[in-house]
């Protein structure tokens, strides 16, 4: 007895050498029906990691006495070793003679279904070849690190650190940058207004890396306990100063954790009562035209079911989402799923990660880059590549190949840059929109950085693309382009200054085949040329439509003439005064390209406007 209270003594002092020679002394000398010592020696063998160690001890103590709680013990070590077999057998043995309340008996339940579901999925693991590439990332060192975000490029990952071992311990954003074939081997803090010496964190980045959205808590302009505020990168001087975001995000409730959509305009989010409450769910924000986050939703019950969750990832495909739960089944605390969304009020049932991305740890901040095959993570797994149930007190971030069967669709991007066609300097903040013409959606709606006028929508490789911009002072810019999987070129969205005299061409205006029905696809175009017309309202227009050859030389003028009519009867219904429109139909008479091709008939399947 007096041995093994010095050895619970030198433990609380951390003499731990010393203290497994006082227990197991006690061991050795105690009598048939001193089991103490035993059990005390499992538990510090499972906190040491030492799991084969602990189930001996275990199991001798049950020789000497059986006590329900062993069982209870004996089989989450077994999981520890993957010995489902065991720890299912052990846990049923636990609910046969343990004496629970009814609320214990349903979460011991739970907990044997998460075993069945661990055994299931740890099976289906080896079955696909039991190997994950997983490294830690370089330049993750002695700070805590975690809630990883990425550009749309993949070559910047932002993260949020905390280092214990400095005099400042507070929450800051830091970088890391891929160099070469891997990742720098030092990050380094956010340069600019950013970082303060209170705490930011949780953030997320747009595609371009030039607007980034994070979780700042008790600021006097604060609505809550933790609210979302936004800065833009304003080039050598780094990030500018934070701004709360305009809307109705923030409340005077908990909201952290942003991930913003490849659109633009869509940002997904955690809100709660507070940083440790368990009312934890995902909301969606939609960004309106004065640039305010409001038509606040929840999403619906498939994610949200009570059971806290967080870490939102919308991927780049702007279908997938990652997010953290708590709720069963799970392999540890808070596991990783994944749903794919259906329309705007429905979501796929989430599916669990599984193994092995999932482990017995807690996981949580997931992103994968825009390519679907490289993940990115923070966990407190020390080796995951060889070991991923040994647990660390430390988070760290993790690089990993995405098993092919969680992989969102793969997606590519463009780096465009808005230019002035006589300067040919860049032009920041130009309203851009990119349409899918192919998939006849809008895929990005956003402004030009406002120092380098770049934008990196993120699209998918084969589709054809309308891209159109507008600025105060410029002619409407229009074009389409096919992107490729591989986004080596930059492409260059040159603008002309507004002049009388001046005529442009509206390549992405479109009708239904043969009439003059304009198509939804069509509206980004449209709504650039009447806010050209609305701000300049000294100038007056003739819009006038062309065809291709196809058909008769009568047919082509009428419908020629139509379409134009419908171009300016739009404009007059948003409110255009109709005397400053004129129609005109030009036919098939003014071709600009071979007609002998389909890309040359579409050349040629255009409005042009004139402006006076």
């Amino acid at each position: 007895m007096k041995n093994f209270q010095k050895a619970v003594n030198a433990f609380s002092l951390e003499k731990n050498e010393e203290a497994w020679v006082y227990l197991t002394k006690s061991i050795e000398k105690s009598n048939d029906n001193y089991y103490q010592p035993l059990i005390y020696a499992g538990d510090r063998s499972t906190k040491e990691g030492n799991f084969t160690q602990a189930l001996s001890y275990y199991d001798a103590s049950l020789l000497k006495q059986v006590i329900s709680s062993t069982y209870l013990k004996k089989s989450r070590v077994e999981k520890y070793l993957y010995r489902w077999d065991d720890a299912i057998a052990d846990l049923h043995r636990y609910l046969e003679i343990a004496r629970l309340t009814n609320d214990r008996r349903k979460l011991t339940e739970q907990e044997l279904r998460n075993l069945q579901f661990g055994k299931e999925s740890y099976l289906s693991y080896l079955d696909n070849g039991g190997t994950l590439e997983v490294k830690k990332l370089p330049f993750s060192d002695h700070k805590m690190e975690y809630f990883p975000c990425i550009t749309g490029d993949g070559k910047t990952l932002y993260f949020t650190a905390r280092d214990l071992e400095s005099k400042k311990t507070d929450e800051n954003l830091f970088n890391g940058f891929v160099t070469g074939p891997d990742w720098s081997s030092r990050s380094a803090p956010l340069i600019g207004a950013l970082n303060s010496p209170g705490n930011e964190g949780a953030a997320t980045i747009s595609a371009d890396g030039n607007t980034m959205v994070f979780t700042a808590c008790d600021r006097p302009d604060g609505k809550g306990s933790c609210d979302l505020y936004s800065s833009t990168y304003q080039g050598s001087s780094g990030w500018g100063r934070p701004m709360l975001l305009k809307g109705k995000v923030n409340t005077p409730a908990w909201e952290s954790q942003p991930s913003l959509g490849p659109d633009g305009t869509s940002l997904y989010f955690v809100r709660g009562s507070s940083s440790q409450s368990q009312n934890h769910d995902i909301f969606v924000a939609h960004l309106d035209d004065n640039g305010a986050w409001n038509n606040v939703q929840r999403l619906p019950r498939q994610i949200n079911t009570g059971s806290r969750e967080g870490s939102p990832f919308i991927h780049f495909d702007g279908e997938t989402l990652y997010f953290s739960s708590e709720r069963s089944p799970s392999l540890g605390g808070s596991d990783f799923f994944k749903s794919t969304k259906i329309n705007d009020t429905a979501w796929t049932t989430p599916v669990n990660l599984g193994f092995p991305v999932n482990g017995f740890s807690d996981e949580f901040s997931l992103v994968i880059d825009h390519t679907g095959t490289t993940g990115y993570f923070a966990s407190n797994r020390e080796g995951l590549d060889s070991d991923f149930t040994a647990l660390s007190p430390d988070l760290d971030l993790y690089e990993f190949s995405v098993p092919l069967k969680i992989r969102p669709s793969m997606t590519s991007y463009v780096n465009a840059t808005v230019i002035d066609e006589e300067t040919n300097m860049p032009i920041g903040s130009a309203k851009v929109s990119v349409t899918s013409l192919t998939a006849r959606s809008s895929v990005f709606n956003g402004f030009s950085s406002l120092f380098t006028g770049e934008i990196r929508p993120m699209l998918q490789p084969g589709n054809t693309y309308s891209f159109t911009a507008s600025k105060d002072g410029y002619l409407p810019y229009s074009n389409q382009f096919v992107i490729d999987e591989y986004a080596d070129e930059r492409l260059e969205l040159r603008m002309r200054s507004i002049t009388k005299g001046a005529s442009f061409i509206l390549q992405n205006i479109f009708f239904s085949l043969d009439n003059s029905e304009l198509r939804d696809n069509s509206l980004s175009e449209l709504n650039a040329l009447f806010t050209l017309l609305d701000q300049q309202v000294e100038l007056s227009a003739i819009i006038i439509g062309h065809t291709d050859n196809q058909g008769s030389v009568i047919y082509n003028q009428e419908l020629s003439e139509d379409r134009a009519e419908a171009v300016k009867n739009w404009l007059v219904e948003k409110g255009i005064d109709p005397n400053r429109l004129r129609s005109a139909g030009q036919g098939l008479s003014e071709p600009v390209a071979t007609n002998d091709t389909d890309k040359g008939r579409a050349q040629n399947r255009r409005t042009e406007v004139v402006l006076n």
